[in-house]
């Protein structure tokens, strides 16, 4: 069963908590990601860190 949060009702630091959490967590793992992609990509060659940042 989906919870929805009704976003006109309540106090508002919490609502825009509740909704920006998970998007800023969603940023830090892709961030993440691009680092440990960047350190492998150097390892393999400057092509494929180049077509890294061209993903990117």
């Amino acid at each position: 069963m989906v919870r929805v949060t009704d976003m006109t009702h309540g106090r508002p630091i919490r609502l825009i908590l509740l909704f920006s959490l998970p998007l800023m967590l969603g940023s830090v793992f892709q961030q993440l990601y691009t680092i440990v992609d960047t350190i492998i990509g150097r390892g393999v060659g400057m092509q494929a860190l180049a077509s890294i940042g061209a993903a990117d």
